[in-house]
């Protein structure tokens, strides 16, 4: 009798230990998935924002139509010539604006959320020798555009998964 109460006692630490590992197990997976999530999903849309922003000013005629129009920490709107016709099309004014906690693209008809979970968010501002643009923006001036961004996302019962993205694109049709 003795023998069984001793093997049922290990048997049940046996079974705390595993259910244990197995709950620390799945903890790690969905940290580990939701950090790979975040990182991604910043990335993409931190590489889509630069791409479009090497654009502005794109004007490939020389008609001066082509401009940055808004210049502030939390938002970018220019122009682009993307089809490469000379005039301003609807699709070739595109802005990114942060409000809140998202990100948002519109290329002048349609609006679409690009990044959620936003922690911090900024635009700058650097003219062609480097020197941080500040106060109200010349947009003239702008030569580069720095982008920085933190988002934070929930991974379950553990703490949030934050990660910082910063980059600096380089306006290559202003000031040409």
């Amino acid at each position: 009798m003795i023998e069984l109460l001793i093997a049922m006692a290990i048997m049940s630490i046996v079974s705390v230990v595993v259910v244990q590992a197995f709950a620390n197990l799945g903890r790690t997976f969905t940290t580990q998935n939701v950090a790979s999530e975040a990182q991604q999903s910043l990335r993409i849309s931190t590489e889509f924002m630069a791409r479009d922003i090497r654009l502005a000013g794109l004007d490939p005629e020389k008609t001066d139509n082509f401009n940055i129009l808004t210049s502030t920490s939390t938002t970018i709107k220019f122009e682009a010539d993307k089809n490469l016709n000379g005039t301003l099309d609807g699709d070739e004014t595109i802005s990114y604006t942060y409000n809140s906690d998202t990100l948002w693209f519109n290329d002048g008809g349609t609006t679409e959320l690009l990044q959620d979970n936003i922690d911090t968010f900024e635009f700058s501002y650097f003219d062609k020798d480097g020197t941080e643009l500040t106060g109200t923006i010349d947009s003239t001036q702008v030569s580069s555009v720095g982008i920085n961004v933190t988002v934070e996302y929930p991974a379950g019962r553990g703490d949030p998964i934050v990660r910082t993205y910063s980059t600096m694109v380089r306006c290559r049709n202003i000031g040409l």
